[in-house]
């Protein structure tokens, strides 16, 4: 019943997730740490048991919930239509934002293995499967791909679970679904399933559900200090690396940190620093296209740029990262991001 009191009109905006500072920050960090762990000093460990690629698949999580609860609220400012209206829309949309840059950085890192004569997975099958993104870990062209599948299954459930939360008690229902998911993925992982691969990331795509739940249940009342979610993904960053080497699997370490974080993004105030605000909005706003052609920019930059100052070579790398994902969001993802919702208006 509180998704009901507080769905806009079409005409309505929301600020909680159109301004939101905490969501940006979630975002532009998760990119950073995902691109960091691809630089080719990633390979080395820190210490012994301290690698940084674990970082970057801790970027991943932050990007699963940061998606799924972004998508809730995308399904919510909708407004009040038919079911059919609402899944029609949502898909058309989603079909606009992800796949023409995705198919354009497939084909991108496709041409760049032929004319260096890599022919690992470089085949018309697996070369389909990444443009429609339905491709295995393995085969992700550029690795980086590999969790947009997991993404694209999401989809299908986004709307149906918008529905199911929509009415009743939604924080029951979600924590209830959230509980299932977690038992049924540890059962399946113990008994080696082939089932777990495919739902292994659902309880990190429901804990942004989560976070969108409980920020309509708290809109109107006090929230904590923004501070307490910076410092959980701190320390995250330092431990979570760690635990994994020593006492967790990948799955189970990521469910149990993604929940806390769903319920520290519904609970912590917006931070309110307007420079940060600035370089968190920017970043967030170029992320998909950092995400998909950062992994191809290093490739190429490191094969044809022999730079002896580290410093300064990393510096420019970044800063060319950012400048061409900039320009593939102009050129491709936001003419295509309009035109898909122009399509969505038509139903």
């Amino acid at each position: 019943m509180f998704l009901k009191k507080n769905i806009p009109t079409n005409n309505s905006t929301n600020n909680s997730t159109n301004n939101s500072t905490n969501l940006d920050f979630l975002r532009t960090f998760a990119i950073l740490l995902v691109v960091f762990s691809h630089l080719p000093t990633s390979e080395l460990s820190i210490t012994k048991y301290y690698h940084t690629q674990t970082m970057g698949l801790l970027g991943v999580y932050i990007f699963f919930v940061h998606t799924s609860c972004v998508l809730m609220f995308s399904l919510e400012r909708m407004g009040r239509i038919k079911k059919s209206t609402l899944i029609y829309k949502f898909y058309t949309q989603r079909l606009f934002r992800v796949y023409p840059l995705s198919i354009f950085a497939v084909l991108l890192f496709f041409f760049y293995n032929i004319i260096n004569n890599n022919y690992i997975n470089l085949d018309l099958i697996t070369l389909s499967k990444n443009i429609f993104l339905v491709q295995d870990i393995n085969e992700s062209m550029p690795p980086a791909l590999w969790s947009l599948p997991y993404e694209v299954a999401m989809y299908f459930f986004f709307p149906l679970i918008f529905i199911f939360i929509k009415k009743g008690n939604g924080e029951k229902k979600i924590i209830s679904l959230w509980l299932f998911f977690a038992i049924f993925i540890v059962t399946q992982k113990y008994f080696e399933t082939s089932y777990y691969s495919t739902v292994v990331y659902v309880p990190f795509f429901l804990c942004g559900v989560i976070a969108f739940i409980y920020s309509k249940k708290i809109e109107n009342k006090k929230k904590i200090k923004s501070i307490y979610l910076v410092l959980y993904i701190f320390f995250s960053i330092l431990l979570i690396p760690i635990l994994i080497n020593f006492v967790f699997k990948q799955s189970l370490i990521g469910a149990i940190f993604c929940f806390p974080l769903g319920l520290l993004i519904a609970y912590c105030e917006d931070m309110r620093t307007s420079i940060f605000s600035i370089f968190f909005k920017l970043i967030a706003k170029y992320s998909y296209g950092i995400y998909l052609l950062h992994q191809l920019i290093i490739l190429v930059y490191y094969k044809y740029f022999n730079i002896d100052n580290k410093t300064f070579s990393l510096a420019l790398l970044l800063i060319l990262i950012f400048l061409i994902s900039a320009t593939a969001y102009h050129l491709i993802e936001k003419p295509l991001i309009k035109f898909g919702k122009k399509i969505s208006q038509r139903y």
